[in-house]
């Protein structure tokens, strides 16, 4: 994506998705789904597979109808119980997991397709597929075929399709999964750098945090058909809404704890495997002596050298190391904190079945009141950095 030319567009639209629901067979798939997305802005939603954001996608681009409530784009109702606006006469465009790109046709008769029946003047199109061919980096490209596309290229292309009818909200359902690791973080970048160009409404479907982070103004959690929290990476980040979300996004660690207390601040101090901590709580009903679900990040964590003191903002317990293993970076240390599993990593191995003083960040940790969990978020060996979200 080379050229910083934008393409001519139709003024971005609103999207208001207002208590969806939609069954299947009487199985809930989505259950009062509820978004407000301004004009130009890029919403990514975030959960697990089966959670229900493709089927939200698929109902805003008019491919499936709500069992209940309503969506509005623009000023328009274009979904409701019993009446759909069908998806060609919608202001929307998707771009696939799959890139649906038709074997049989060229590069550049794809990219003109949609232009014959969304009413685009014939006039233009020969200057509009090669503005946004230009725009993608695939001069040179026109009469070649999928087939001899690189998996890159076809992403680009199912783009440059998607932008040649000028949408007024584009629609992306996890279109970076099918690439190697490598390709989709390069394709992450040029996305994000392409939709800031832009400033296209856009909704983008991914289970794939990374990618949720690097696109969205705004991210929405879904889980089991319902919408869990909708903020700003920061506020997903550093305020998860529930111990399932803090889980998502990377508060690994899982202890049960009694809370004990509540300090001036308002972070609450609790008990877990013999050892006090002070943690961030994030909610108003706690009450002394309840338990709690404590989730801590495995970067909170840091080992102490002998005589090493902790930082103000930080706390510290002793534990005992059970498993230390080279992970080429960094070691991977398992331990216990009393009966609680703790993980965390360090710059330096240390000696297994030996004690370890451990300083742990405040901001890195959180609590919520035990409650039952629906399904577990997906934990990934990767730990992402909160340095990433200070520009987000």
């Amino acid at each position: 994506m080379t050229s910083t030319k934008p393409v001519t567009r139709a003024q971005a639209a609103s999207v208001e998705v207002d208590a969806v629901s939609r069954n299947f067979d009487g199985v809930p798939v989505l259950r009062q789904a509820s978004i407000k997305i301004r004009p130009g802005e890029v919403i990514a939603i975030l959960g697990p597979s089966g959670c229900g954001k493709s089927t939200l996608l698929r109902l805003i681009a008019g491919l499936d109808t709500p069992s209940a409530g309503t969506i509005r784009i623009g000023d328009k109702c274009v979904s409701r119980p019993g009446a759909v606006v069908p998806p060609e006469l919608r202001p929307v465009n998707m771009v696939f997991q799959d890139f649906a790109l038709w074997p049989h046709m060229t590069v550049e008769r794809i990219v003109r397709f949609g232009m014959r029946y969304r009413g685009v003047p014939k006039a233009v199109w020969a200057s509009r597929t090669a503005e946004l061919l230009g725009m993608l980096g695939l001069e040179g490209l026109a009469q070649r075929y999928p087939r001899q596309l690189s998996g890159g290229q076809q992403q680009r292309v199912a783009i440059a399709r998607a932008l040649a009818t000028d949408p007024q909200v584009i629609l992306f359902d996890e279109p970076l999964s099918n690439l190697d690791a490598q390709l989709r973080i390069q394709m992450r970048i040029e996305l994000a750098e392409l939709l800031q160009r832009l400033e296209t409404t856009a909704i983008y479907v991914t289970h794939d945090i990374h990618e949720a982070v690097a696109l969205g103004h705004r991210l929405v959690v879904m889980r089991s058909g319902q919408v869990e929290q909708v903020g700003s990476a920061k506020e997903v980040f550093q305020s998860p809404s529930n111990a399932w979300i803090a889980g998502l996004v990377g508060y690994n660690n899982e202890l049960q704890a009694e809370i004990v207390g509540r300090t001036s601040e308002g972070h609450l101090k609790v008990s877990s495997g013999g050892s006090h901590i002070t943690v961030r709580g994030q909610s108003r009903n706690h009450l002394d002596g309840n338990l709690a679900t404590v989730r801590i990040r495995p970067e909170a964590v840091r080992p102490l050298r002998a005589e090493e003191p902790a930082r103000d903002d930080e706390q510290l317990v002793t534990a005992t190391v059970e498993q230390c293993c080279f992970e080429g970076y960094h070691w991977r240390v398992v331990c216990r904190l009393g009966d609680e599993p703790l993980t965390f990593f360090s710059r330096h191995p240390l000696d297994a079945a030996g004690p370890v003083q451990l300083a742990i960040d405040t901001e890195g940790t959180c609590a919520y009141t035990n409650a039952p969990m629906i399904d577990t978020p997906p934990q990934s060996d990767r730990v992402f950095d909160d340095r990433q979200l200070r520009t987000a």
